[in-house]
């Protein structure tokens, strides 16, 4: 366990982000699986919402912008074909 004050602080600090970071993670996973099982009309909001919350995620250094511009490829890809 860190002994100097700021340390503390900073391992608050982590803490707190690492758990924020792991629900966005777990959302846009299970938005993925939801997308995936989804009708064709169900599926262009969901779609769209997705689209808007990796984009989001890109902006907040959660994913590389490219990892990003791939996920959201790939389920555009999907769109089309279903």
């Amino acid at each position: 366990m860190a002994n100097h004050k700021s340390a503390i602080k900073r391992h608050r600090q982590n803490l707190k982000r690492n758990k924020r970071n792991r629900s966005q993670k777990s959302e846009i996973s299970t938005l993925t699986k939801r997308l995936l099982n989804a009708g064709k009309e169900d599926a262009v909001a969901l779609f769209k919402a997705l689209q808007s919350k990796i984009d989001k995620a890109s902006r907040k250094n959660l994913f590389h912008p490219k990892t990003a511009a791939k996920k959201v490829g790939k389920l555009q890809k999907l769109m089309l074909s279903k």
